[in-house]
């Protein structure tokens, strides 16, 4: 499982769903990648969407530490 995240030193957002707001994961890397490449198009600046493993308790543990 895959998900994308966009960082700078740390984690700063994991690519949500935009109906349930859950993390959206994808089943294949290729697909993840697919759709960064879509999304990246559309910033101008600042950090990018990048693909991740999908490990719930990493991201997780990530979130907390940033506040």
């Amino acid at each position: 499982m895959f998900a994308l995240v966009r960082k700078d030193d740390r984690l700063l957002e994991v690519l949500k769903d935009p109906i349930d707001r859950r993390d959206r994961v994808f089943s294949k890397e290729g697909e993840a990648m697919k759709y960064a490449e879509k999304l990246n198009g559309h910033i101008q600046s600042g950090p990018k969407w990048e693909v991740q493993e999908y490990l719930l308790s990493e991201i997780k543990k990530s979130r907390s530490s940033i506040s």
